[in-house]
């Protein structure tokens, strides 16, 4: 893992684990760092935990639309990271793609989805246990053939949820995916 580069207005960093995704690497984008359980508490980090079961799109909105400037490509599609339930998204997230959608005409599509549960990624105590509950759970509800793809998701913590996702994309021949996220966690995981 690379150390991240932190601008005045958002978080870049590479999100790879050679171990078990090879040479697949994908960049992830957030306006901001987060602290998870364990770690200090700042309001900021709060929303994302209450973004998990309410909808706050309107309070992360904004960051997230200045993030899609930054970007190194134009996306094609907009793709929210399914959550750890099966069939089960964060309605923040949900709702930001909608928001985003409509306001910057790309498309959002839901086309990945949580077919298998295995544990919540807040109850496992590393990366290596984070990738065992995400292996191989995910499919497609639709072909992501040569688009341009950003990835929607809360958090980038060890970054295996969004491998895992890009894993899948990519297997269906996406062109390109990358990742924006409402927070990238500050001390990792």
């Amino acid at each position: 893992m690379n150390l991240p580069s932190e601008q005045e207005d958002h978080i870049e960093q590479d999100a790879y684990w050679k171990l078990h995704y090879g040479e697949l690497k994908i960049k992830v984008f957030a306006p901001k760092y987060y602290y998870s359980r364990n770690q200090k508490k700042d309001e900021y980090s709060y929303k994302i935990v209450q973004s998990k079961t309410y909808d706050l799109s309107d309070f992360f909105f904004e960051d997230i639309k200045k993030i899609f400037d930054k970007l190194p490509f134009k996306p094609e599609l907009i793709v929210v990271a399914p959550a750890s339930q099966v069939n089960s998204f964060s309605p923040t997230l949900l709702k930001l793609g909608e928001k985003l959608s409509r306001e910057l005409g790309i498309p959002n599509e839901n086309i990945l989805t949580r077919s298998v549960f295995r544990k919540k990624m807040i109850m496992c105590k590393d990366s290596e246990e984070r990738f065992q509950a995400v292996k191989d759970t995910l499919r497609l509800t639709d072909n992501p053939k040569n688009k341009r793809i950003v990835l929607l998701d809360d958090t980038r913590t060890s970054g295996v949820s969004l491998l895992e996702c890009a894993k899948v994309l990519f297997g269906a021949e996406a062109e390109d995916v990358i990742a924006v996220c409402l927070g990238i966690n500050k001390l990792g995981g």
